[in-house]
């Protein structure tokens, strides 16, 4: 006995003829491992020990014919594939097209020369073989694909980590009044190379996800004029001090609410004008946003024209390919990885559209963004914010919201801060000094379990780090979930994390956590966090006593007409005061009015605020 297993394919043989047995063997095993059976029941017999690489079996056999054993092999999960040639002295047509109908993938009748016999199990051993090969070439390439995955999570995980000290302290520090002309450029210059970093991790990180199948859209109603706004304000950046001239034209009829994925739309139209401020030196670009309305979905077009450096013809169709960057001798000093108009080509085909382009090299080019959207109401971008938009007003009064964001005080809150890192660590303490809560910080989720469990401080909430060496996040929540307290069981747990991976946030939800937010984490998205806390209960805001003096007087029209005028000159800090004056009144509308109030307040929706006012006031 060879101690060397045999490689060979293997093929049953299955007649009741034992001359067609031998005559079949004689021809097929020199080149193939050949196993006999004279019945059907002997085939079941060797298929439970052996998987062969095909079967020949004869169709008229005695116990079982030859179509019922095939009926019973394709019902059979393990048997299903095998490949089944008929090998019968039939050869009429109708049995021929039965058997073909029925899954059998060749018919050979009696009596068959040696050639014919060779050549069609040939085939058909050489078809499973290939077979054989692609499945393990799918295998292969699904696990390099897991990998790659899980190389590109743990590379934007680390370079997420230093980004968030780098975005988080220029932040931070641009908030300083006195400083030097000088040190404010360097800050800016230094978070607008982060957050450029930032999107090119980004850009890697979505790649990844569609080719895993793994980027999904998340629907929502949002306000047209603030993505337009922010979009031109993100990209506008890339114009530094070049002589470019920007226009603006929007669609009077244009939805001022849509439904859909705002992030993502947001990506395609600043990938588009992000392109055209790089790529053009001087001149002009132009944004034309219009649409056509369809019952309740609404074609959305955005045209980017510009007179930058223009491209080739021959580049124009690999533009929207992956990695590719167009004229890379012309442009190599413009920072890219060559994936941003094909991720925005991808997005725009997942939300029933597309994007096209046009170019003249040395003129400009024109690139047309449509995708469809759901209509929210009739009402459209009115036209004051249509001229704030194209002059620039928006952006102004968005940035001096975004100045006053840290006014609220909290001082009597104090979180528990987790994390490995002293500089992520120095950073949060730096973000909650902001609104005077006091942070207690600890390297380790050992550590964060003992500070709950003996509760000599009785904290309003955690911010847990993700990726720690030990014991991580995740453990070290479920962990402080099971000590028997209800202060532990309740406490709301922040993830902050560098973990930015499709379902990351579903992942911590379900493993305890309340609030999820991904590093770097940015002043505006903080605040959010904070505010929302502070309307769950969690952090109790602190207020002058003064102005909680509890008056039985209805508040007089004044009060109304200077929160309204306040909310029209985006007045924060009047406006905050003026919500807390009406809050100490006792009147019929105080229930309703000022919770609704303070919510529009924290969500800084003045436009609201001012149109509730005006109809209250008459």
């Amino acid at each position: 006995m060879s101690i060397f297993k045999d490689q060979r394919e293997t093929i049953v043989l299955v007649d009741d003829d034992i001359t067609v047995l031998t005559h079949a063997h004689a021809i097929l095993h020199n080149s193939y491992t050949i196993l006999l059976a004279r019945s059907g029941e002997a085939l079941f017999n060797i298929l439970e020990k052996k998987t062969p690489t095909l079967i020949l079996l004869d169709i008229k056999m005695p116990d079982i014919d030859g179509f019922a054993v095939n009926k019973r092999l394709k019902q059979n999960e393990k048997t299903k594939d095998i490949p089944i040639i008929f090998l019968t002295g039939l050869d009429d047509r109708t049995n021929e097209l039965r058997a073909l109908r029925e899954g059998v993938v060749d018919y050979i009748t009696k009596p068959f020369s040696s050639e014919v016999l060779k050549m069609r199990v040939g085939v058909h051993a050489l078809l499973q073989r290939q077979k054989k090969e692609l499945i393990e070439s799918v295998k292969r390439a699904e696990i390099a694909n897991r990998a790659k995955s899980d190389f590109v999570a743990t590379i934007s995980h680390e370079m997420r980590t230093p980004l968030n000290a780098i975005i988080g302290f220029s932040e931070l520090s641009l908030e300083e009044i006195k400083m030097s002309h000088r040190l404010r450029t360097n800050l800016l210059n230094m978070k607008n190379a982060g957050d450029t970093l930032l999107r090119i991790i980004g850009d890697i990180l979505d790649i990844s996800k569609i080719e895993t199948g793994n980027l999904e859209l998340i629907p929502g109603e949002y306000d047209s004029a603030s993505l337009i706004n922010d979009a031109i304000t993100q990209s506008i950046l890339h114009r530094a001090e070049k002589p470019i001239e920007f226009k603006l034209n929007i669609s009077p009829n244009f939805p001022a609410k849509l439904y859909g994925d705002e992030i993502r739309v947001k990506q395609i139209l600043n990938n588009l004008l992000s392109n055209a401020f790089k790529f053009t030196l001087k001149g002009e670009i132009e944004l034309t946003i219009e649409c056509t309305v369809e019952a309740d979905t609404v074609v959305a077009v955005a045209s980017v024209r510009d007179t930058g450096t223009g491209i080739e013809p021959e580049n124009l169709a690999i533009i929207f390919d992956d990695y590719v960057q167009a004229d890379m001798a012309a442009n190599r000093k413009i920072v890219g990885t060559g994936l941003g108009l094909s991720i925005a080509q991808k997005l725009a085909s997942m939300m029933d559209g597309n994007i096209d382009a046009s170019s003249e090299y040395g003129k400009g080019s024109v690139f047309t963004a449509r995708i469809c959207q759901k209509l929210v109401s009739e009402e459209t971008i009115c036209p004051k914010v249509i001229d704030s938009l194209k002059s620039f007003c928006y952006t102004g009064q968005r940035e001096r919201l975004t100045k006053n964001l840290p006014q609220l005080s909290l001082a009597h809150s104090r979180i528990l801060v987790v994390d490995d890192m002293e500089a992520n660590l120095a950073l949060a303490e730096g973000f909650l000094k902001r609104y005077s809560i006091k942070a207690d910080c600890v390297t380790s989720g050992p550590d964060a379990i003992a500070a709950i469990k003996n509760e000599k401080i009785r904290y309003n909430a955690i911010f847990m780090d993700h990726m720690m060496p030990g014991m991580d996040g995740i453990e070290a929540t479920r962990l402080i979930r099971e000590i028997d307290s209800d202060y532990a069981r309740e406490i709301p747990i922040v993830a902050f994390t560098a973990n930015a991976i499709v379902g990351s946030k579903e992942m911590f939800l379900a493993s305890g956590f309340q609030e999820f937010i991904s590093k770097p984490v940015e002043l505006h998205r903080f605040d959010a966090l904070i505010r929302k806390l502070m309307r769950g209960g969690y952090l109790q805001q602190h207020v002058e006593q003064d102005i909680y003096k509890y008056h039985k007087a209805e508040p007089d029209r004044h009060l109304l007409e200077s929160l309204l005028e306040a909310c029209k000159r985006l007045d924060m800090n009047g406006i905050g005061s003026l919500i807390a004056k009406l809050d100490s009144f006792s009147y019929e509308l105080k229930g309703e009015l000022v919770p609704w109030l303070k919510e529009m307040a924290d969500e800084m929706n003045y436009d609201d605020i001012v149109r509730k006012l005006e109809e209250i006031l008459g």
